[in-house]
């Protein structure tokens, strides 16, 4: 994942409390309607195996284990981050987005908050396209191109590092160009769009 290096310093220093700051406030009430999105467009994940994308501290790894995923292999640039992942039943890996190679394929993929962050959305998108069974599908999770969409971009312009927003026709063009196509897309008030990808 082609991140500017002050957004991957700023993960770093973020990693050892991230994971309980998204359980406070503000963020614990988006995280709770987020899920609820990505639950429905996941369906029935028992005995699956995922592929987490831009892991973060865990927060979705650990939601799709007490779902009965049968197994996670998460990735995150921030090594800081892959340290907090839970270890059993989990593979956590420090990689490059664009050029990570697993070796294997993934019933299913959940790529939440990495998006907006890298140079490239139709590389990371058109690597993830190759490790996702035939059958199986991709939750994107990024901030929609709306006034909500331009609050987030400030709090990050704030700590210095510009990201993407997407309208539904952005992530629409982005999908094809990566042999994916959008097959429903949630709306989470105030600052997700949740996307359900087919290939």
């Amino acid at each position: 994942m082609t991140m500017p290096k002050d957004t991957k310093s700023y993960f770093d220093i973020k990693a050892a409390t991230y994971h309980d700051d998204s359980t406070k406030l503000l963020w614990k009430w988006q995280r709770s309607r987020e899920l609820k999105a990505v639950s429905e467009l996941l369906g029935d994940i028992r005995g699956l195996t995922f592929l987490d994308f831009g892991c973060g501290a865990g927060f979705y790894t650990r939601y799709l284990l007490e779902r009965g995923a049968s197994h996670v292999t998460a990735i995150d640039q921030s090594e800081a981050m892959v340290q907090q992942l839970p270890k059993e039943n989990v593979t956590g890996i420090v990689s490059d987005a664009e050029s990570f190679n697993p070796g294997k394929q993934f019933d299913k993929v959940i790529c939440a908050g990495l998006l907006e962050f890298v140079d490239n959305p139709v590389a990371v998108l058109k690597n993830l396209n190759q490790y996702i069974l035939g059958n199986g599908i991709m939750v994107c999770l990024v901030p929609p191109k709306d006034l909500f969409g331009r609050v987030y971009e400030y709090f990050h312009e704030r700590n210095g590092f510009k990201i993407n927003l997407f309208s539904e026709q952005d992530f629409s063009d982005i999908s094809k160009k990566s042999n994916f196509h959008a097959v429903k897309v949630k709306h989470v008030f105030p600052y997700s769009s949740v996307y359900l990808l087919a290939k």
